[in-house]
This record gives C-alpha cells, sequence and structure tokens, in this order.
C-alpha cells in the first residue's frame, strides 16, 4: 500500500512540475510590453475575476493605466490627452480594453503606446488645455 501511494504521490508531483515549466517557459517566450499580453489582467482589472497570476498583473495594468492617464495631459499637444476632472482609474482601463477590443490587429504592438492613443481617442484636449 504504500509503495501504491508513494507512486502515485511521485507521479502526480513529476506531472505538476512539468505543467509549471511549460506555463514559466511560455510566459518568457510572450511580448510582456504587448497588447496581448495585458489584455487579459485589464479585462480582469475591470471585472475582479482571474487566476493568481491575473491577480497580480490586474494591478500592473491600472497602474500602467493611470500613469499614462497623468503624464499624458503634460505632452505636446499633438500627443496629449486630457481626462476630465473626476474621472477614474476604471474608467481610463475601460477605454483602454474598448480600445483593444475594436483593433485587435495592432495587440502586438507596444501596450502603452495603445492606451496612450486609447486616451487621446476618449479624451482628447483643447489648445492650452492640461487636464485635470
Amino acid at each position: 500500500m504504500r509503495t501504491l501511494l508513494a507512486a502515485a504521490i511521485l507521479t502526480w508531483a513529476s506531472t505538476t512540475a512539468v505543467t509549471q515549466q511549460r506555463d514559466l517557459n511560455s510566459f518568457w517566450t510572450q511580448d510582456l510590453n504587448s497588447g496581448t499580453f495585458w489584455y487579459s489582467p485589464c479585462k480582469a482589472f475591470l471585472t475582479g475575476q482571474g487566476d493568481l497570476p491575473d491577480t497580480f498583473r490586474k494591478g500592473e495594468c491600472g497602474g500602467i493605466v493611470e500613469t499614462v492617464a497623468y503624464l499624458a495631459s503634460f505632452l505636446p499637444l499633438d500627443v496629449r490627452s486630457c481626462p476630465p476632472t473626476g474621472s477614474t482609474t476604471g474608467q481610463a482601463v475601460r477605454i483602454v480594453v474598448s480600445f483593444l477590443e475594436a483593433h485587435p490587429e495592432r495587440l502586438h504592438e507596444d501596450f502603452t503606446d495603445l492606451a496612450m492613443e486609447a486616451l487621446r481617442q476618449a479624451w482628447p484636449c483643447v489648445k492650452g488645455d492640461r487636464g485635470k
């Protein structure tokens, strides 16, 4: 009985290790700056769902989008966006996710650039406007 139990545990452990290694390898071969990589965590940010890695990454998505929204109001007018007073990080992430869904052919592009463009389209500035 002990031999059977030991064999079962050994089989389970080796299978789990192989699966975890495969998941880790696929993670590191992704473009971590692409819209493809950030789409799922940003969607999870909005829905509150997602697996454990998404829990951390959805917070990162919120932070990236919030930073882009803040800094974009200080850029040259042709690339600036001006979030309205009282806008939230959730609203900004929703704009970015909607943009990614509307442009799946661009998901390979840099996520920060895509977020900046999405916010600029949604919250354009008028000359001299700095937002906030």
